[in-house]
């Protein structure tokens, strides 16, 4: 599976304001440093949950459909499906209607689910065959991300604000404390594929 961001996010877990106040920089010079960071920090946490804080268009690919009903989709919380397309034995995409299959955003991850009674298409057999367009996230504004995620990012920028090289020469190193870890990991994903 290949799972590619197609729309990112509005706006970022925390403003550049909340950002400046956890790092207290002296007046404006390093807000576009700042601001990149946001981004920065959000995505890596993003991945280290396995989550999508702010609402995004993801595209999850496959080669094939699955033997099983269920398609678990990566970076939960899933808002929506927008359509389902496969490449048929003839090399011709089709989009899969949905009225085939049910949406399941309840679960963690969210689901597709075949509908009881029917039979995934066949597809072509040169891989990357199935693409599914989702949207995901908590919400589409800062306010409907978890505080402790929030307060993760900041945490996050601070870090990397104060620590812009990745070694000192003759300065021992800092370490990202665990802290960050005590933010993040209880919102983390298990996923077990489909």
């Amino acid at each position: 599976m290949a799972l590619n961001t197609i729309t990112q996010p509005v706006e970022e877990p925390i403003t550049l304001a909340q950002a400046k106040e956890h790092c207290r920089p002296i007046g404006t010079t390093d807000d576009n440093y700042i601001t990149a960071l946001i981004a920065v920090a959000r995505r890596s946490l993003e991945i280290s949950t396995r989550r999508a804080f702010i609402e995004q268009t993801l595209e999850a690919t496959f080669d094939r459909f699955p033997c099983s009903r269920v398609i678990r989709l990566e970076r939960p919380k899933l808002i929506s499906v927008t359509s389902i397309t496969y490449v048929d034995a003839a090399g011709d995409t089709q989009t899969l209607a949905a009225d085939r299959y049910t949406v399941d955003t309840k679960s963690e991850p969210g689901r597709v689910i075949l509908n009881y009674g029917d039979i995934w298409p066949a597809t072509g057999y040169n891989g990357n065959t199935v693409t599914i367009t989702y949207k995901a996230g908590y919400g589409d504004a800062a306010d409907d991300v978890e505080p402790d995620l929030r307060h993760a990012v900041k945490f996050l920028v601070g870090h990397l604000y104060a620590n812009r090289e990745p070694v000192a020469v003759g300065v021992s190193v800092a370490e990202i404390p665990k802290t960050l870890d005590y933010l993040w990991q209880p919102h983390e994903v298990h996923f077990n594929g489909n």
